[in-house]
């Protein structure tokens, strides 16, 4: 990633040039969505091409992972062959924007007059992808960590869904009695440090300092060590230790199964899977229950992926037309849609209040979380073009203390030690390339 970045930089902000045919204005779109997400997508961009037939068409190019997506725009910033829009994840918000080769949508909003009314985002959202107060992309399908429960494996260990897990000691108590008293698993969530960084925010902790990015001053270390932090991650290896815990491995997809044919009591899961969760439950219907968090500062991470222009003219007709694409996703309708068909959260205040009174408790009370983060500074979360390196390098260090009892604190203090030289060689190239530009 770090070496992306500097070849991506130091060839500066270059962009396709304008595409027209006919007097249609061409544009196209970089998308990582697959199974029903990718056919919204694929939906969405077909309405939008019919309402502005004659004007805008936008072509839809599958560029496979996130991760694929970012390789490919560094080795194509030489030819030029750049997208228009490029839907990007929740990590590598940071490392675009860095990148010098996309254009603030907030930008784009004031040039074409402020028609789109950004107070109209959820604030969650809005939060994550500003960079000191200014709007760099748009919202586009945001997740949340969910907690799912299996009531009849719940009310059989004597736990009442009426007061839910309120905090992390919560939640390992309750993990720990549907062990005792049923025999089954009592939790399981995949091993990802998306996990960490969620259960951190929870905590009140800013992970990346200084104030998680959110101001023009790079981060320069990652927090990973402090006593609440270690007091977690003890407290879930006992629970893998015991027996309590089901070792579902790094693969997201594995966690439903289990769930769904009654071995688990409980799963942490991202909310965008919700749906195969739902299908896969047999014999009982999963209660959802807010993710516990501390304090006022606590809060939830959103998780998902935004939409960039690229580009260097914020008047530019290219980049009016992108813009004016990037806010038909972005609104109510739309957002809607992505909710119901795809199973993403709307970024769209006008599209949950649409929504209330139509979904299921589940879906309800994730939008209840997802509304109600506080624009905190550790639910903003971290604001770092390293983010995607440090969650590479650090998952091996998860699966250490979990499934191999690896000293916690010891083994946190060392990641945090690591963390802090990719980070720096992170900030040393892109201050290198900023140099360059200026």
């Amino acid at each position: 990633m770090i070496a992306a970045l500097a070849a991506t930089l130091s060839l500066g902000a270059c962009s396709a040039s304008d595409r027209t045919a006919d007097g249609v204005t061409e544009l196209t779109l970089w998308h990582s969505s697959g199974g029903d997400n990718a056919a919204v997508v694929d939906g969405l961009v077909a309405e939008f091409n019919e309402s502005h037939k004659g004007k805008i068409r936008v072509r839809t190019l599958y560029q496979g992972s996130y991760e694929d997506a970012i390789t490919k725009l560094s080795t194509s910033v030489s030819t030029g062959n750049l997208p228009d829009v490029m839907q990007v994840n929740d990590a590598n918000s940071a490392y675009m924007a860095d990148t010098g080769l996309t254009v603030p949508v907030e930008q784009l909003n004031e040039a074409a007059g402020s028609s789109y009314q950004l107070d109209g985002l959820v604030e969650a959202a809005r939060t994550y992808y500003s960079r000191a107060g200014r709007l760099e992309s748009m919202p586009f399908q945001a997740s949340q960590p969910l907690v799912l429960v299996n009531p009849n494996l719940a009310a059989a260990a004597g736990l009442s869904l009426e007061k839910p897990p309120a905090s992390i000691d919560d939640l390992v108590a309750w993990a720990r009695a549907i062990r005792e008293k049923t025999g089954k698993r009592g939790i399981s969530f995949h091993i990802h440090p998306w996990w960490f960084e969620e259960w951190t925010a929870a905590l009140g902790v800013t992970y990346c300092t200084p104030g998680n990015g959110l101001s023009d001053e790079l981060p320069t270390a990652f927090t990973m060590s402090t006593d609440e932090q270690v007091h977690v991650w003890t407290e879930f290896q006992k629970l893998y230790a015991d027996g309590v815990a089901l070792n579902v491995g790094t693969d997201g997809s594995r966690v439903s199964g289990p769930f769904g044919s009654g071995e688990v009591g409980m799963v942490v899961a991202s909310s965008a899977g919700l749906s195969q969760f739902l299908r896969d439950a047999r014999g009982f219907e999963p209660v959802g229950v807010p993710f516990p968090t501390a304090g006022s500062n606590g809060g939830t991470v959103i998780g998902g992926n935004s939409l960039w222009v690229l580009g260097d003219n914020p008047k530019g007709k290219r980049e009016q037309a992108a813009w004016e694409f990037v806010t038909f996703m972005a609104s109510a309708s739309s957002q809607r849609k992505v909710f119901t068909e795809g199973g993403y959260l709307p970024s769209s205040k006008q599209a949950i209040a649409d929504l209330v009174g139509s979904t299921d408790p589940i879906r309800h009370m994730l939008l209840e979380q997802y509304e109600n983060t506080p624009a905190s500074e550790a639910a903003a979360g971290c604001h770092s073009g390293a983010l995607q390196a440090q969650r590479t390098d650090f998952r091996p260090v998860m699966e250490a203390i979990l499934l191999e009892g690896a000293d916690v604190k010891a083994s946190l203090e060392k990641a945090e030690k690591k963390s802090a030289s990719i980070i720096a060689g992170y900030n040393k190239r892109a201050e290198l390339t900023k140099e360059v530009d200026r």
